[in-house]
């Protein structure tokens, strides 16, 4: 009876140590699988939907305008494009570009409480950025 017990101390430890591993094989380095990433723009806009008071008719254009800028995103990583530094600023500008578009489909109020909204997403990205993620810590300067 206390061999059976040990044995299974040891085989639960066993696969207590082996979780980790198996853990950081789910997630790719790259990030979340696409699956992952699009549920979680779509709860993410529709958040946004409900926070800013979108009526049917603006949360039906700006489905359109994030499935558009999607598109020219994937289309500009997919193709054999242009060096990394180039591909970011590409990449920036397209986001600006239909972050105007977006931004344009708001009331004034709501384009406020929008851009309030950004500032707030953009510190927790600041404050987040690096912290227990290999190979992505800050600068030193900005610490």
């Amino acid at each position: 009876m206390k061999n059976s017990l040990k044995y299974l101390l040891m085989a639960l430890g066993a696969a207590l140590l082996t979780l980790p591993a198996v853990q950081a094989e789910e997630i790719p380095a790259g990030g979340p699988p696409d699956g992952q990433r699009a549920e979680r723009r779509e709860k993410m806009g529709e958040r946004m939907a409900k926070e800013l008071g979108l009526n049917a008719d603006q949360q039906a254009k700006m489905k359109e305008l994030n499935q558009a800028e999607k598109a020219e995103l994937d289309a500009l990583r997919d193709g054999a494009g242009p060096a990394v530094k180039e591909q970011r600023a590409k990449i920036e500008a397209i986001h600006k570009s239909y972050m105007g578009k977006r931004d344009a489909l708001l009331t004034p109020e709501q384009l406020v409480k929008a851009k309030a909204m950004r500032e707030k997403m953009k510190q927790r990205m600041e404050e987040h950025r690096g912290e227990g993620r290999p190979g992505h810590e800050k600068p030193a300067d900005q610490k």
